[in-house]
């Protein structure tokens, strides 16, 4: 950066001038790499300096060994989504996952029974009371009125 024009008047009027970015990247840990962005104007020239940090960082820190193992495999072989189970919520908000619809459908050999449940499942549906399911950002698209199939054959 000192080879470039606009490097010693950068942050001419700030207390922080390049003096300081150069302090900065001379003593900076070695584990983070540190650069600059240079801003070019329509005519090539450089207009503006912003400073960047970079890091190499382990996103799987601190998850237990098991699943690290299989997000690392994972990214090995290409996979680009991840699915799981339908539990422990907080973690999969954590990680900015989005629900999918899971249709799970109960019927009795009875008529009347099936009269009956159709009434009292949808108030044992435990996931509807799931203070954690509803900060999903897509919890509400789960939540839509069934669309209606087209009948297959005629009973």
């Amino acid at each position: 950066m000192q080879r470039c024009p606009c490097w010693q008047v950068a942050f001419a009027n700030e207390r922080k001038d390049h003096r300081y970015y150069e302090l900065v990247e001379d003593t900076l840990h070695p584990e983070f790499d540190y650069r600059y962005f240079v801003i070019k104007d329509a005519a090539g020239q450089a207009c503006a300096v912003q400073p960047v940090f970079l890091l190499d960082l382990d996103l799987l820190v601190g998850v237990s060994p098991r699943f690290g193992v299989v997000v690392r495999w994972a990214i090995a072989n290409g996979y680009e989504s991840f699915r799981s189970s339908a539990l422990n919520y907080d973690p999969k908000l954590h990680l900015r996952h989005l629900l999918d619809p899971l249709d799970l459908y109960v019927r009795h050999t009875s008529a009347p029974i099936n009269a009956l449940l159709k009434h009292i499942l949808p108030a044992l549906e435990s996931t509807r009371y799931d203070e954690t399911l509803a900060k999903f950002r897509n919890y509400q698209e789960l939540w839509a009125p069934p669309r209606r199939l087209p009948r297959l054959y005629s009973s």
